[in-house]
């Protein structure tokens, strides 16, 4: 290497710098979307890949509502199911007061939610509502937020 080449090479560490940063602050994670004044966070699921109904059935396998209210830790649903594969669908309505680690678990989880990136699709839709004493924050696409998938765990680890 040529005195040249080493002095090229000292005078790029300033852009290669200068880049690093511009890169770091572009995929820095955005806001979480759960705020601490938080007192009830609902959830709506639909759709995905499911077979479709039998006759007689009041619902579509995939739909599920969920309410978590923070202070009672207590969380209710109502989930589509059927007893067999080709039975009959209707919503399964259920309650639990969480343990105090199932409600850390869940929280945790709450907590972690990024806002969906832009461009995401799916055959399923999420709604979730944060509701705070001030009002509600309402995301439409939440199949699309980072960490939806680990909060879907942590609710059929309850519900099974």
């Amino acid at each position: 290497m040529s005195g040249n080449d080493l002095a090229m090479l000292t005078s790029m560490r300033p852009l290669a710098f200068i880049a690093a940063v511009a890169v770091s602050a572009c995929a820095s994670p955005q806001p979480a979307l759960f705020d601490p004044a938080t007192t009830t966070v609902a959830i709506d699921r639909t759709g995905g890949l499911e077979p479709a109904p039998a006759a007689g059935s009041t619902c579509i396998l995939g739909q599920e509502t969920y309410t978590y209210v923070i202070a009672t830790e207590t969380l209710t649903w109502s989930i589509c199911r059927a007893p067999t594969p080709d039975g009959v669908y209707t919503q399964v309505p259920g309650q639990a007061n969480l343990s105090t680690s199932e409600a850390a678990a869940l929280l945790d989880v709450l907590r972690a939610l990024q806002p969906p990136k832009e461009g995401c699709s799916s055959d399923a839709h999420a709604t979730y509502t944060f509701s705070t004493p001030h009002g509600a924050v309402i995301v439409d696409n939440g199949i699309c937020m980072a960490g939806d998938n680990d909060v879907s765990d942590a609710l059929y680890a309850i519900t099974g």
